[in-house]
């Protein structure tokens, strides 16, 4: 059980990385390639795209964030003791 919510948090935290990461490039591109007067409808569609292939990958991280457990927590002693049920 362990082995399986430590391997969901990391894959769930290099997903949330690899997207932060995509979203400084497009944030970079935004900046440079589209601050300028005119770019071809071609690469508006090609950033359009993009973003919308991302937005469908952010919605899956942001649902997935619900099942992840917060193994960092687990460092820490508890407050008062639980229950076991």
């Amino acid at each position: 059980m362990h082995l399986r919510l430590a391997s969901d948090y990391h894959q769930y935290y290099n997903e949330a990385r690899e997207c932060d990461q995509w979203l400084s490039n497009v944030y970079e591109k935004l900046n440079t390639t589209y601050s300028k007067q005119s770019f071809t409808i071609e690469e508006g569609e090609l950033l359009l795209r993009e973003c919308l292939r991302f937005g469908h990958v952010i919605n899956e991280i942001v649902n997935n964030s619900k099942s992840i457990v917060p193994l960092m927590r687990r460092k820490f002693p508890l407050p008062r003791p639980i229950k076991v049920q």
